[in-house]
């Protein structure tokens, strides 16, 4: 069976060979503050959509329609 290419995913996963991924560094280099980086680990890394966008259930585009303000 053939699969449409509009449905086709390819992911990636360079975290840990090409690059290093740590959301807790990151966030202590956008904040100094350990509360806001408490925060950004639960509003962001630990969001739904990016747990799709990182497992490539989700498109860029359509995280960008859910992300956008009505």
């Amino acid at each position: 069976m053939r699969v449409p290419r509009s449905d086709l995913n390819i992911v990636f996963d360079l975290g840990g060979v090409v690059l290093t991924w740590d959301p807790s560094a990151i966030a202590a280099t956008a904040s100094s503050d350990p509360a806001t980086q408490d925060v950004m680990l639960a509003q962001v890394f630990g969001h739904a959509d990016w747990t799709e966008l990182d497992r490539g259930t989700l498109s860029r585009q359509d995280a960008i329609e859910r992300a956008a303000p009505v």
